[in-house]
C-alpha cells in the first residue's frame, strides 16, 4: 500500500471513529433527556414521594415535609409535619390533587390549603400557602435533613424579664429537635428558635426575629438552665428559665 493510500485509510477510519463517536454522545444526550422527560411526566401525574418546603411566616422561617403515597384504591394520600414547631407529629392532609401539572390539597387540623405548579427546570412544586394569610411556599423533593436531637431538653421552661415571663417548649422528634418562645403578655406564642445548641452542659440558643441570643449552663440536677439573654438594642441580662411540671400535651400549628 503506498503511503497516500495508507493517509487515506487512517483518516478514513480516524473520521468514521469520530462520527460514531459523536452519535454515541447524541444517543446518551437523547436518552437521558427521555429519561428526565419521564421523571418530570410521573412527577406532574402523581406527586408520589417526600417534598421539603420553607415556609416565610412572620414568626420566622418554618420547614415543612410532605409525603404523599397512593392506597390500595389508586387514591392519593398525604401528611405534612412542620419540623420547626412539632417535629414527630404529622397532619393528616386530604383532598390531594394532581391535575394538568398542578398540586393542590387542605390540612383539616389548622384549616390551611395549598395550590402550586410544577416546574421542570427547577423540579419543583411552586405555589401558595394559605392559613388566613397567603404565603409563597414551593416544595423540592427530597426528604429532611436531620436536626440534633437533645432530648433531656424535652418540656416547657420559663424565665422572667423584667416581671414579664417567657416561656421556652422543646421537643423532639424522629428528624430532631425543635424549640419555640411565648411571651404571654406581648401576645407573642409559637416564635421560632434556631440553632439550638447543647454541648455538654452548654446551652445555646437565637431567636433570630427578635434578635435575641441566649447562652447559658444547664443543671440537671436543679431543673434549669441559667445564662446571659442579649437582645439588640437591650441591656444584657442575666436569666434563668426553670423546667414546669407537666401539663396537657399542647397542640402546636403551622403559624
Amino acid at each position: 500500500m503506498s503511503y497516500k493510500n495508507c493517509i487515506l485509510l487512517l483518516l478514513s477510519i480516524t473520521l468514521s471513529a469520530v462520527v460514531s463517536l459523536f452519535s454515541f454522545s447524541v444517543l446518551a444526550e437523547t436518552e437521558n433527556a427521555k429519561n428526565e422527560h419521564a421523571e418530570d411526566q410521573k412527577l406532574q401525574t402523581n406527586g408520589i414521594g417526600d417534598w421539603v418546603g420553607t415556609l416565610n411566616v412572620p414568626g420566622g422561617k418554618l420547614r415543612l415535609w410532605l409525603s404523599v403515597e397512593l392506597d390500595s384504591k389508586g387514591e392519593l394520600l398525604a401528611t405534612l409535619e412542620s419540623l420547626d414547631q412539632a417535629p414527630g407529629k404529622k397532619m393528616v392532609v386530604k383532598e390531594v390533587k394532581v391535575e394538568e401539572n398542578k398540586l393542590s390539597f387542605f390540612i383539616p387540623r389548622i384549616s390551611a390549603s395549598y395550590s402550586g405548579e410544577w416546574h421542570p427546570k427547577t423540579k419543583q412544586w411552586q405555589g401558595t400557602f394559605t392559613q388566613g394569610q397567603s404565603f409563597e411556599l414551593n416544595f423540592f423533593r427530597g426528604k429532611p435533613q436531620s436536626n440534633p436531637i437533645y432530648s433531656n431538653l424535652d418540656g416547657q421552661w420559663q424565665g422572667e424579664i423584667m416581671g414579664h415571663p417567657l416561656i421556652v417548649r422543646i421537643f423532639s422528634g424522629n428528624t430532631g429537635t425543635a424549640a419555640l418562645l411565648d411571651s404571654p403578655d406581648e401576645g407573642v406564642r409559637g416564635l421560632p428558635i434556631t440553632g439550638l445548641n447543647l454541648d455538654g452542659n452548654k446551652v445555646s440558643f437565637e431567636i433570630t426575629k427578635a434578635k435575641v441570643k441566649f447562652s447559658g449552663i444547664l443543671d440537671e440536677a436543679t431543673g434549669q438552665f441559667s445564662g446571659q439573654w442579649i437582645q439588640k438594642g437591650q441591656p444584657q441580662r442575666d436569666l434563668t428559665f426553670i423546667k414546669q411540671s407537666k401539663k396537657k400535651t399542647i397542640d402546636h400549628s403551622t403559624q
